[in-house]
């Protein structure tokens, strides 16, 4: 009988034990069950001490804004009131995850929590959509070659807010319900979207019922500057087809890799070359290099489409028919630098030698040292007018590896959404670096 109350006893006291290591460790693992400061002074999560954040939002001229939106991480936790005001209480290692939205504008708490200014973005425009329902889409900021370095939802009323970045050459916007003839393009500023249009109505002799891009330039009266635009189009059964253009814009299509003017009325494609030849290094032959053909369509500048790709075979060769046009082609494959030639004219028999390539692999990580998936990577070998741009994106772990880098140095630029870029000049071949970006 004793024996049978020690062992009672013992039992009492292991579940006793249990419950209390319950009571220590829960809220640290589902903080959003309990308290966010856990039960004060008690267990690890003790020493993230709470307080009361206050927040005063301003705009530009230093005036409170009413009904901002605070957000800590991606949960929204209120709105200011009538004088800017909000407060609430958390730990205050939470403090530099917070962030006010108010329209198209944004900013940061800082690590006092006492004031945000608003400011608007960098660049903001309207959308070029004649209809309501293709306002909503998604504008994209592109670097040179169709590099995505940010991206931004448009609201109801086609308006959009974008970061700008220094080496952004164009931007595109992809609506949410495209119809057939619709371009779906915008400006730099917006001046494409205030720009006079014209409809274009032509027929493509032979080709029915086929998606085709369309891509040109446009100046605004008075600028020496070309806002470059592309679009996907449509042609019926019987191969018409109907879109809008900004007047005295010039644009081309791209369909079966015959490149043709745009313009209203019938339209004869032109007639096809064969490119073929073969890819080598050191003398032999290259087996799935990538070739990029984009087709000169005025004054030796490739159009802005997407370009026409064609793979090497086992033994190196490549044949490809496309429009006879002088091209610019880029040339990438595993273990070799990736090249450029800027004037190509496409023919039987080209040879292109291609040089070893190296690379650069790393991690990207924010200000806590987390890992950054989708973080954009830029190499260009030393010196630049010998390189190309290669590009890649780090993987769910904030890894990365950017290969058919050429020379002996590169310089990087590592580029994700929301947070501040960070350029590093003479990487060494082979090196393995660590990037980490401020949140902005």
């Amino acid at each position: 009988m004793p024996q049978s109350r020690k062992r009672r006893s013992w039992k009492r006291w292991i579940l006793l034990l249990l419950l209390l290591l319950a009571a220590w460790f829960l809220p640290a693992f589902f903080p959003g069950i309990f308290p966010a400061g856990g039960w004060k002074g008690l267990g690890p999560w003790g020493d993230q001490e709470t307080a009361r954040v206050s927040v005063i939002v301003l705009d530009q001229d230093a005036r409170p804004v009413a009904g901002a939106r605070i957000f800590l991480k991606n949960r929204e936790l209120g709105q200011t009131n009538e004088n800017g005001e909000f407060s609430w209480d958390g730990a205050k290692s939470e403090r530099d995850d917070a962030w006010v939205a108010d329209g198209t504008k944004r900013g940061r708490v800082d690590g006092e929590g006492s004031r945000v200014e608003l400011a608007p973005p960098t660049r903001a425009g309207r959308v070029l959509a004649k209809e309501p329902k293709l306002k909503k889409g998604e504008v994209v900021l592109l670097a040179g070659r169709g590099e995505v370095l940010d991206r931004a939802r448009t609201n109801a009323k086609g308006e959009y807010a974008i970061d700008e970045d220094a080496r952004a050459q164009s931007i595109s916007f992809q609506p949410d319900e495209q119809q057939p003839g619709d371009a779906p393009f915008v400006g730099q500023d917006g001046d494409l979207a205030q720009a006079q249009h014209e409809e274009i109505r032509g027929r493509l002799g032979g080709i029915g019922a086929v998606r085709f891009s369309v891509a040109g330039t446009w100046r605004a009266k008075g600028s020496d500057t070309a806002l470059p635009f592309h679009a996907t189009w449509q042609t019926d059964a019987d191969g018409n087809f109907v879109g809008r253009l900004p007047q005295a814009a010039r644009a081309w299509g791209l369909v079966e890799g015959r490149v043709f003017r745009i313009a209203s009325g019938d339209i004869t494609l032109p007639a096809t070359t064969t490119a073929s030849g073969v890819v080598t290094r050191a003398g032999k032959a290259v087996s799935g290099a990538t070739l990029s053909w984009r087709p000169m369509v005025e004054e030796g500048i490739p159009a802005v489409m997407p370009p026409l790709k064609i793979k090497t075979g086992p033994d190196g060769t490549f044949r490809l028919k496309l429009s006879d046009l002088h091209c610019e082609l880029r040339i990438e494959a595993p273990g070799c630098a990736t090249r450029v030639w800027p004037d190509v004219a496409p023919k039987a028999d080209l040879k292109f030698e291609l040089a070893p390539g190296t690379s650069v692999s790393g991690t990207v990580v924010d200000q806590h040292g987390l890992p950054i998936a989708g973080a954009a990577v830029f190499g260009h070998g030393l010196p630049e007018a010998d390189h190309p741009i290669v590009s890649t994106k780090t993987d769910a772990l904030g890894r990365f590896m950017l290969d058919g880098l050429g020379g002996a140095k590169t310089r990087l630029r590592v580029h994700a959404r929301g947070h501040t870029s960070q350029t590093m000049n003479d990487v060494s071949a082979g090196a393995t670096i660590a990037a980490q970006l401020k949140r902005r």
